[in-house]
């Protein structure tokens, strides 16, 4: 959809197949700034984004998920297991890692 707005409607072209892409690099961008005060404020967005996040995670998850969760949060478990008990790197990257630095 990103590449539709940003691309087409914007009136460039899209990725598809009709256009080549021969040395160039199509890297359309899309972005919405929306202030929440010009609706029905902050704290009524906040109040709606908590509720619809307390909602979600009621959910039963899928058959086999240990739970349901809403984006972002599969990365910031990745980061707080990283931070608390490092990454781990095979042998053959370690070496290579020594290799270039050395």
């Amino acid at each position: 959809m990103c590449e539709l707005l940003g691309g087409g409607l914007a009136g460039e072209w899209t990725a598809q197949p009709e256009h080549k892409r021969i040395g160039t690099i199509i890297n359309h961008m899309l972005m919405f700034v929306f202030d929440p005060d010009i609706f029905d404020g902050k704290q009524a967005f906040q109040h709606e984004v908590e509720a619809m996040v307390e909602y979600i995670h009621s959910t039963a998850p899928a058959s086999g998920v240990d739970k349901v969760r809403i984006a972002g949060e599969p990365e910031q478990e990745t980061m707080a297991a990283r931070l608390s008990d490092g990454i781990e790197i095979d042998d053959n990257t370690w070496a290579a890692i020594q290799k270039v630095a050395g």
